[in-house]
Order: structure tokens, then C-alpha cells, then sequence
């Protein structure tokens, strides 16, 4: 079997191991890559990164840095990618980082860096599909304090082994859960021609964000809630501070701030239909709510959520409860119902009869 070997300088000197599959693969927060058979003997290796079209202005826009080659096992290609940094001395800059990716058999793998996914995919390709599921049990199992954090990787295999009914009997519903969860979209469009699921993968366009909203969608139509539910909170509950950046005309800007609006929104709905009282406790609904009345009005979240310049180069960021809760007000004096429906809900559990 094939893996794509990637030596990449950030974090610190890191090796990672991806199979070939066609299938994109994040390398950290900055860098991904896709390594593809031609069935030629050749193999196709992508990677993806990003870089500010001005590199001196941290609020320039973001331009896709892709490189592409065409090797054969054992061949080394190489590339550059970029992640954007901050100091108290220097502020924000960009530091520019190299990798180089060979193609190399399982055998030439070493056993420490043979990570569980690593020996899930050389025991899948071996059919050991009883050392597959011993593997996958432990990555499968939800973590309750953080339950968002899901194994993707993992997902997919287990998709395939119910899919195919490898090891076990076959479970298309079960299958398609597991690619849900994996996020594996090519998978999931195939799975909806075939009659499961609702909804759609995109929405103006084809990006990874959107593809994320609609699966929490997907999860949560079929009951898988708990994930979905806690994730769309956690979506929403990213905050932008980027004052600076409010009448930029960028796509990518006016595009993010549509993605987390209406991630703010349907996690609104998603508490109120629980009457989950500890997002009013902790001010995340108030905010969240007034976020997005915010971004109808202004097209971002606003004041809201800012920066404070502290001197000296040193920045705060704060949430403001009491600007988010202007914008609630305000919604309500226009009669708008999700803003009477929300103040209602939090009426009720600040007074509880």
C-alpha cells in the first residue's frame, strides 16, 4: 500500500503520513494536501496553502497558493506554504515554511510514526478487517467534555467497512452516517442520489465552511443531535475581531461573516427548541442572537465583538453583551419574530415562574 510521506517545518520538523486517495487531507491549520494514483506508475501530489496578496498588510486579501506535481514512488517534490503570525514586537507578519512529500510503500513507513490511522488503512488493504474495527473503537468513541472533536479520518474507514460490509454485514444507513461525520462530500452527494439524507452540500458556492453547515444539518435531520448541536455552537461562536476590515469589499470577508451569521442563527433556533437555559446564563445566545441582527443590519457582526487597543502593540478582544442586546432591542421595536421569540426565551429563564 501507498502512503505519501510529508516532512513540513511547522509546527517543528514534523513527519506526516496520508494515504492515496484522491481525497484532500489537512497537514495542520495552514497547509493541505491530496495525493492522487494515475494509474500510470505516476502519482499526482496537490498541496494547498494561502498568502495575503499584500504580504505587509494583514488585511489584504487572502489569494489560494496551490502547487501541483506529477512523481513516482520514491521521487521528491516540494513546496512552500505560508502561516500568518503575530508578536507583541512585530505584530502580525507572515512566515513563509517548505515541505517535501515522496511517495513510499507501507514497508518504508517507521513503526513510530505508523499512527493508528496509518495502521487502520495498512490492515484495511491487508482485509484484517477484525484489526481494522480494534483500531477505529477507541477513535470512534465520543469525547463528552468535547464531543465536537470527531476523527474524520476514522469515520471514513468505518463508512467503507459498513458500505461494503467488510468484516461485518452490510449498513448503507450506518455508512452513511459515518461519511457524514467523516465529511467525506463526494461520498455523501453519492449517498443522497441514492435516496438518503436531505438538503444540499453548497450554497452560493462550493466552499468547506458552507459543506460543514449543511452536513450539521444532514446530522441532525437523520438524529445524530448531539454532535451536530454542540458543533453549530461552536461555529457560532467564532468571533471575527476585525474591526479594520469592516467596509473591505472582499468576497471572502462578506462570505465568512454570511457563514457565521447564519450559524449564529440556527444555533438560536437549535437552543430554543431544547430550552437549553445555560447559553442565556453564559450570555452565548444573547450574543449570538444580537450577532446576527447585527449582520442583517451591517453586513458583520459589528461592535458586537471588538478589538482594544491596549498600547504598545498589545490588543484585547472582548464580546460586548450589551451591544449584541441593542440589537435585539432593535429588532424587536421592527417586529421581528425570531428577536420576540428569543427575548421571550430569555425572559424565561432569567424569570422562571
Amino acid at each position: 500500500m501507498k502512503f505519501l510521506e510529508i516532512k513540513y517545518d511547522f509546527p517543528s520538523s514534523s513527519v506526516k503520513y496520508i494515504v492515496i486517495d484522491g481525497e484532500k487531507h489537512s497537514i495542520g491549520s495552514v497547509l493541505s494536501v491530496k495525493a492522487t494514483d494515475l494509474g500510470n506508475g505516476t502519482y499526482r501530489v496537490q498541496s494547498f496553502s494561502a498568502d495575503r496578496k499584500d504580504p505587509s498588510n494583514v488585511a489584504s486579501e487572502l489569494i489560494p497558493v496551490e502547487y501541483t506535481h506529477t512523481v513516482c514512488e520514491g521521487e521528491v517534490c516540494s513546496g512552500m506554504y505560508t502561516k500568518i503570525e503575530w508578536t507583541y514586537i512585530t505584530g502580525c507578519y507572515n512566515s513563509h515554511y517548505s515541505y517535501k512529500a515522496t511517495v513510499v510503500d507501507e514497508t518504508a513507513i517507521p513503526h513510530k510514526h505508523r499512527d493508528p490511522i496509518v495502521m487502520a488503512h495498512i490492515h484495511f488493504a491487508a482485509a484484517e478487517y477484525d484489526k481494522v474495527e480494534e483500531i477505529l473503537a477507541p477513535l470512534l468513541s465520543s469525547d463528552e467534555d468535547v464531543p465536537y472533536i470527531v476523527k474524520r479520518a476514522a469515520h471514513k474507514i468505518e463508512a467503507k467497512l459498513n458500505e461494503y460490509g467488510l468484516g461485518r454485514e452490510k449498513n448503507p444507513e450506518q455508512a452513511y452516517i459515518q461519511y457524514l461525520y467523516a465529511m467525506s462530500y463526494s461520498d455523501i452527494v453519492r449517498f443522497m442520489d441514492m435516496g438518503y439524507g436531505q438538503g444540499v452540500l453548497s450554497e452560493d458556492y462550493h466552499t468547506l465552511d458552507w459543506d460543514e453547515y449543511h452536513t450539521l444539518l444532514l446530522l441532525s435531520d437523520i438524529g445524530e443531535t448531539d454532535y451536530a448541536y454542540q458543533r453549530m455552537i461552536h461555529i457560532a461562536d467564532i468571533w471575527y475581531y476585525k474591526d479594520a476590515e469592516k467596509n473591505a469589499d472582499r468576497a471572502d470577508y462578506f462570505h465568512i461573516h454570511k457563514y457565521l451569521a447564519q450559524s449564529r442563527l440556527t444555533a438560536c433556533v437549535w437552543i430554543m427548541e431544547r430550552e437549553d437555559a445555560q447559553y442565556v446564563e453564559n450570555k452565548k445566545f444573547i450574543m449570538f442572537l444580537g450577532a446576527y441582527f447585527s449582520y442583517l443590519e451591517q453586513g458583520h457582526e459589528g461592535a458586537c465583538s471588538c478589538e482594544i487597543d491596549n498600547g504598545g502593540g498589545s490588543f484585547a478582544y472582548q464580546k460586548q453583551p450589551i451591544i449584541a442586546e441593542r440589537w435585539i432591542a432593535k429588532a424587536i421595536e421592527a417586529g421581528n419574530d425570531l428577536a420576540l421569540r428569543g427575548q421571550s426565551f430569555i425572559d424565561r429563564v432569567k424569570n422562571p415562574a
